[in-house]
């Protein structure tokens, strides 16, 4: 499974990272919504879109693209071109991070965890994954 990891803070976006390759994704890292979303058309346009998206609510970067905007970009981009829709899991620190649950369904996103940096979170993202995994395989 081809992942990607959308999250400014390096030590969070390692650990994502390493925990996705333990779980048998390939997997690469952005750190600003502009560059999640120049990822994502590289991949697109090779014939390889990412099936999961790790997304971090508040991005920096001067284009002011939090992460509501990058996947609402990016889930317009899969209907525009027919491309497989990722599983994008939405990744915030705070709770109040979170912006009303509905705009965040709007926007895209399968599902949301707070960063807690325990066992459960853990179990969580290994869920995360194996929910991606189970409804790839129920596409074919």
């Amino acid at each position: 499974m081809k992942a990607l990891v959308v999250e400014d803070n390096t030590d969070v976006s390692a650990m994502l990272k390493h925990f996705l390759e333990l779980e048998g994704c390939g997997v690469e890292v952005a750190g600003t919504g502009s560059e999640a979303l120049s990822l994502w058309w590289e991949a697109v346009n090779d014939g390889e879109p990412f099936e999961l998206i790790f997304m971090d609510f508040a991005l920096p970067g001067p284009e002011g693209m939090d992460g509501l905007e990058v996947t609402r970009r990016v889930r317009s981009a899969e209907e525009a071109t027919g491309i497989r829709a990722a599983y994008v899991c939405g990744y915030t620190a705070h709770e109040q991070n979170l912006k009303s649950p509905g705009a965040v369904r709007r926007a895209g996103f399968n599902k949301l965890l707070i960063k807690s940096g325990s066992v459960d979170e853990a179990g969580a993202l290994r869920a995360v994954v194996a929910e991606a995994k189970d409804g790839r395989e129920a596409e074919k």
